[in-house]
């Protein structure tokens, strides 16, 4: 994969990169290796490795109303200690995110079932603690898809404000 990104070529203009749910863990890549990308926007992009993902997954069956049920420690343990279905590549998007210095917007929904959202949110604090514009959005009432009443204004804004005018 990284070996195609780099054969991309660098474009002439700055470009952003959007992306949903498992573009978490490409988008990353691509600007790590991409220096004419200057900003990211992830809707519902994880920011845990695959392992944790699909471990989460498997426990919620993405059940719209998986949150009403069960609580936050026990999507943790499950997370930690639950089994594996699948053989895979481990990727953690840290790593490509250590290399991406571009202001980066994370868009989450409170009840998502697809994504442990709570502890993205907390692998994305350190970069931002040092330094990295790295932020984030919660729509509390908002599952992976987020309402896009919502979802696209802050988009928008955030493009329009915190981008836009360092092109």
């Amino acid at each position: 994969m990284e070996e195609l990104i780099r054969l991309l070529p660098s474009p002439r203009k700055p470009v952003g990169l959007i992306g949903f749910s498992q573009a978490g863990w490409i988008i990353p890549l691509a600007a790590g290796a991409n220096p004419g990308v200057k900003f990211l926007v992830l809707r519902s992009g994880p920011a845990v490795t695959t392992r944790e993902q699909m471990r989460f997954q498997e426990f919620t069956q993405q059940k719209s109303d998986f949150w009403k049920h069960h609580s936050e420690a026990q999507a943790r343990d499950r997370i930690r200690i639950g089994p594996d279905r699948f053989v895979f590549a481990d990727n953690d998007p840290r790593d490509s995110l250590r290399l991406v210095s571009v202001p980066a917007l994370w868009l989450f929904g409170g009840r998502d079932a697809n994504i442990p959202v709570s502890l993205s949110v907390e692998r994305l604090k350190p970069f931002a603690a040092r330094g990295k514009p790295f932020e984030y959005r919660l729509f509390p009432e908002s599952a992976h898809r987020l309402n896009e009443h919502d979802a696209l204004p802050v988009m928008i804004k955030w493009i329009t404000q915190r981008v836009a005018t360092s092109l």
